[in-house]
């Protein structure tokens, strides 16, 4: 039994306890197969919840088009290391200022690749 709960606690695969032929350690063996199989399930199940909320979080934090993080990410860096609202006014200004560069420049190379 020992070696069964050690493999538990280091997420190694368990493999089912050998039944005895004895009732009492026969439904204990039993009962720790039924464990370790809901324990599996429930690992795996919680690790899928952990995914999604990683995906969900990225794309409430992000603009779906570019990429860019958004004012709510913002915010909430700001919050987290206590930036002032002046710091991420500037932060906000600096992105809003390379997003129009980046259209200028994009529209400078369509119409050069239009005119060759």
């Amino acid at each position: 039994m020992v070696r069964f709960t050690q493999k538990l606690v280091t997420n190694k695969p368990v493999n089912k306890v050998p039944f005895s032929g004895i009732y009492e350690i026969d439904k204990l063996a039993k009962n720790f197969n039924n464990l370790s199989l809901e324990l599996t399930q429930r690992t795996q199940k919680l690790v899928q919840t952990e995914a999604l909320k990683l995906v969900n979080e990225k794309l409430a934090n992000t603009d779906a088009l570019t990429g860019i993080y958004n004012r709510r990410f913002l915010d909430d860096f700001a919050k987290e290391f206590n930036c002032k609202p002046t710091t991420l006014s500037v932060i906000l200004l600096i992105l809003m200022i390379l997003s129009k560069l980046t259209i200028i420049l994009d529209m400078i190379l369509a119409i050069k690749l239009l005119k060759s």
